[in-house]
């Protein structure tokens, strides 16, 4: 059953509660019978809503008839999901099956998602996974996928058994169809027995008992393959003791759908909320996990109930956009409710953080707080509003010295204050304070703008008159970004009606039938100021209006699109173009916990099948000794072909949803040119910065016992990254997890300057630990190429 899809939540737990019960009472009639069944959130649904059908599925689960296959919450997104959402998909899932059942499940049963990231292997081995089952590639257009089974190799060289039955998961038990699928696998010299998974899906529905009786009577018809009834998870376990894994062939790379690539541009909203949440909870959990240091209580269950609702919202039809508005403005207000939850919880840690800092001396106090795991200069920004600075304040730090700041009115017409903080310690904390400017203090500016022209200490930018960027240089590497004649973040509109699947795809020839957003309104100075300077183009269509501001700052090698649109559109797609002075025949692109190269051209069927890729926060075409990155604070789509980078920004189709996509929308893009490849740019820590600004809080005087500048934990390097710190689920220990971002290999130290008593190491779901070595809260880790390592803290 889908979670949501032609339907929305509240009609879902009315199909579980139907299909359900009807299973139920095919188990009484029929002995033989098994059903399988994952995504503890139906179960969840049940327990609440239909609680004589749960116990009878309890009963049934207990008697070894009832599969909970499958231990992911929801059959989730895989391209789209962070990687920590993933981890959770399965922390919290299987804890759900283990507490309700008495089960864990080792089989990841994910039929129907719309692609497989290559990070997926080393997730689902951490998670406790031995097997990986999907039909969905198979609907692939272009290309064959060549294995029924095989072993997929990960980002990181991690292996996980995987199996691809041939056909669809909604199976009719018919002579016809199993035979069909056994014709249809592969290495029928490996596999001598597939699994066949029938009954009716999607909708729910599940095998009839004329399904059931075909079974019982297949075996008596020559020439049709044996058939028995049988668990999913018994049969994937009998494989791994039949199968001689060393005959198995491996795939290494991603499970790309060469299907539904709009999925990854679709419902932008929701794609907004998706990222914005799993920023916040992990904001979220780090401040509540600090608390823990002076003995604050945990917000567990509430975190948890918040990250139920993202999870469920990461179903792959869900996020990916492919359902019906119903269900849209249903997961709207989820997501509202989870922020707001969410932002309270951040609130009360912060709060309680902040009464922990020595704060005495002049002035007003204002703490700074980074989450990130190095330090920051990066501008932060607060509703004016809230800081009440007065013409006559600055802002210094401890030492006295003034810090850049000044005083903005954004996209949406709210006053904020941007502050240019120095040094902000890695996951730490710095104290500066609003003072009388008694002595005239100033600040150089550095920015200069103008209506076609902004520079500052890195860049040089001029407009041309449809405000379109028509020179871009590098002041630092003295050199011209684009090539000769060609314009730059074009916004480019392309006729978008697909043969099929309105909402899924976008056809390969979109190209055919393209133009320029040229109408602009107006095009003027919106900033001016010692922190950032800013353009500000007003551009519209008879139904559709954008404003966008190009903003260029002090001390960040980042331009930034801030992006403001109100959209109106019907089939039409937007992308933002980059034609860049770069050839390389690969580009990169970020995936949970790494990155993945993708050809730069259309060689072969593989190579043109991928006119439109799944990616997180950047992308990136770099040579030799010089690359440009685009990040993104919302968007999962972009292509790049030859020398010419394309963000997809916003669609318009109108089946299931007749208004997807319709109304407002913010996002913000940003240009990173840089010197050498992205890891010599720092392509990454820039992404992140623009996804999780520094949090600001105005504290009252107090003597805690903090000092004004803090940091709690760093690493050895700019490849080990700090992705989570909470709380474990069953215990007092701190979780830290951090991860190798660059592909480099060597011993990677974390130092933690908590009091931690103890460490070790675990799986992703805080199990199998291994006692780990601690001196003077240095730890160190055998890190190889894009490894994620699990840390298990106990406190004095």
């Amino acid at each position: 059953i889908d979670t949501a899809w032609l339907w929305p939540l509240q009609e879902t737990k009315r199909k579980c509660g139907r299909t359900f019960s009807s299973i139920l009472h095919l188990m009484e009639v029929n002995p033989e019978f098994t059903f399988a069944q994952g995504q503890p959130q139906l179960y969840q649904y049940v327990k609440e809503h239909y609680p004589e059908v749960y116990r009878g599925i309890k009963k049934r689960v207990a008697e070894g008839r009832w599969d909970p296959a499958g231990p992911a919450w929801v059959e989730m997104d895989c391209n789209l999901s962070g990687g920590e959402a993933i981890i959770r998909q399965f922390l919290y899932g299987n804890r759900f099956l283990e507490k309700e059942f008495g089960v864990r499940n080792n089989v990841c049963w994910l039929p129907d998602a719309f692609g497989y990231s290559w990070s997926l292997p080393q997730i689902l081995k951490g998670c406790g996974v031995d097997f990986f089952v999907t039909t969905k590639i198979d609907w692939s257009m272009i290309t064959t996928f060549p294995y029924t089974t095989f072993h997929w190799e990960g980002i990181d060289g991690t292996r996980i058994h995987a199996m691809m039955p041939p056909l669809n998961y909604n199976g009719n038990l018919i002579p016809k169809e199993c035979k069909k699928q056994w014709e249809q696998i592969r290495q029928k010299d490996v596999l001598d027995e597939i699994a066949f998974s029938f009954g009716w899906g999607d909708g729910g529905g599940g095998p009839t008992q004329e399904m059931i009786e075909n079974g019982k009577r297949l075996d008596d018809i020559a020439g049709i393959p044996k058939v028995r009834f049988g668990r999913l998870t018994d049969y994937f376990n009998e494989q791994r003791e039949k199968i001689d894994s060393a005959s198995l062939p491996v795939w290494n790379g991603e499970l790309y759908l060469e299907l539904h690539r709009a999925c990854q541009i679709t419902q932008a909203r929701t794609k907004w909320y998706n990222r914005k949440m799993e920023v916040l909870l992990r904001e979220t959990e780090f401040l509540s996990a600090l608390g823990c240091v002076f003995g604050s209580a945990y917000p567990r269950e509430e975190l948890e109930s918040i990250w139920r609702d993202v999870m469920t919202n990461q179903f792959h039809d869900i996020l990916p956009g492919s359902s019906v508005e119903a269900l849209y403005r249903e997961t709207d207000e989820i997501y509202r409710s989870a922020m707001s939850r969410s932002m309270a919880l951040k609130t009360k840690a912060l709060d309680n953080y902040l009464k922990k800092i020595d704060t005495t001396g002049p002035g007003r106090p204002l703490v700074v707080f980074n989450s990130q795991g190095w330090n920051r200069t990066d501008p932060v920004g607060l509703p004016k509003a809230e800081l009440k600075l007065k013409a006559d304040e600055i802002v210094v730090d401890c030492d006295g010295d003034l810090v850049p700041s000044q005083v903005s009115r954004d996209l949406s017409g709210e006053d904020r204050v941007w502050i240019a903080p120095s040094g902000v310690p890695s996951v730490g904390h710095s104290t500066l304070r609003i003072v009388k400017n008694r002595s005239s203090l100033a600040i150089e500016n550095s920015l200069k703008v103008s209506e076609s022209r902004i520079e500052n200490p890195f860049f040089v930018v001029e407009l041309d008159p449809k405000g379109f960027i028509r020179r871009l240089y590098d002041k630092r590497a003295n050199r011209e970004v684009l090539p000769k004649g060609e314009r730059a973040n074009i916004l480019r509109v392309f006729h978008d009606l697909p043969h099929m699947h309105d909402a899924w795809d976008y056809d390969f020839n979109v190209d055919s039938n393209a133009w320029d957003w040229e109408d602009v309104q107006s095009i003027g100075i919106a900033e001016s100021g010692p922190v950032r300077a800013s353009i500000e183009i007003v551009r519209r269509t008879q139904r559709s209006t954008l404003k966008q501001r190009m903003v260029l700052y002090s001390n960040v090698p980042r331009i930034d699109f801030e992006t403001s649109v109100d959209w109106w559109e019907k089939h039409v797609l937007l992308k933002a173009v980059f034609p860049v002075n770069i050839r390389s025949p690969k580009a990169t692109y970020e995936i949970q916990f790494g990155s993945i190269e993708r050809a730069t051209h259309e060689n072969t069927p593989f190579d043109r099948a991928r006119f439109e890729v799944p990616h997180h926060r950047w992308m990136d075409l770099s040579e030799g000794n010089y690359g440009v990155a685009i990040a993104n604070d919302s968007k999962y789509g972009s292509d790049i072909l030859g020398n010419v980078m394309r963000l997809s920004l916003l669609r318009a189709p109108v089946h299931p949803d007749p208004h997807a996509d319709e109304g407002r929308h913010e996002f913000v893009y940003s240009l990173i040119p840089h010197s050498g490849d992205w890891r010599h740019g720092s392509v990454v820590p820039l992404a992140a910065e623009l996804n999780a600004p520094m949090t600001i809080g105005m504290p009252k005087k107090s003597l805690g016992p903090l000092p004004s500048t803090n940091s709690w934990l760093e690493t050895s390097s700019k490849n080990l990254m700090i992705e989570t710190l909470k709380r474990e689920e069953d215990g007092k220990r701190l979780v830290l997890r951090v991860y190798e971002c660059e592909g480099n290999r060597g011993v990677g130290t974390v130092l933690t300057r908590m009091p931690v008593k103890k460490a070790w190491a675990s799986n992703l779901v805080e199990r199998n630990l291994t006692p780990l070595k601690t001196s003077k809260g240095k730890i160190n880790l055998d890190v190889t190429p894009y490894s994620v390592h699990t840390l298990m803290l106990e406190l004095e």
